[in-house]
């Protein structure tokens, strides 16, 4: 009820110059900058860890910073439980997972064959996860990760010199490159 009181009649409007053109009240949502924001976010989210949290094999660690998940585990077993609590909280918040922000990072080498065997068994035990990326290594929170991490870990600075020092070359500003 507290929460309700704080947002009962709540309005915003569109202001183009000095004229307001627009009002419209505002079902849903939380305001930018409200102190209840983070409550409400941990009441949300708490659920869904302890979820990932019991789905997890005996070995999987389970990591989350603010809205980023992370799920590692040994072997890939765990992975239609996963699926099932992401399924569950989809139907519940209409919130869901992005594939292209999902990596199954394999602890052995991942060639062409791996990754084509893990794929078949994603599409056939666990097909909402069936589009997510296979690598060795994935970013976490700014950070490389996996047993690949070391060699992926300066491949984008790398390109991105390489790419300044073309521009550079190409422009004639310098002489020497």
């Amino acid at each position: 009820q507290a929460f309700a009181a704080l947002y009962s009649g709540s309005a915003a409007s569109v202001r183009v110059g000095n004229e307001v053109k627009v009002m419209f009240g505002i079902a849903a949502g939380i305001a930018q900058g409200c102190p209840a924001s983070g409550l409400l976010f941990t009441a949300a989210v708490d659920p869904i860890l302890r979820a990932q949290v019991a789905a997890a094999g005996e070995h999987d660690e389970v990591a989350a910073c603010a809205d980023d998940l992370g799920h590692a585990c040994r072997d890939l077993s765990s992975l239609p439980r996963l699926a099932a609590v992401f399924a569950r909280v989809q139907r519940i918040s209409l919130l869901a997972l992005k594939p292209s922000k999902s990596v199954i990072v394999l602890l052995q080498e991942a060639s062409p064959g791996m990754v084509m065997a893990v794929r078949r068994w994603l599409v056939e035990c666990v097909p909402a996860f069936a589009s997510f990326r296979i690598a060795n290594a994935c970013m976490y929170l700014g950070f490389v990760m996996g047993p690949r991490a070391e060699e992926t870990r300066w491949a984008a600075p790398r390109l991105k010199w390489a790419r300044r020092v073309q521009a550079i070359a190409a422009s004639g500003a310098c002489s020497f490159v």
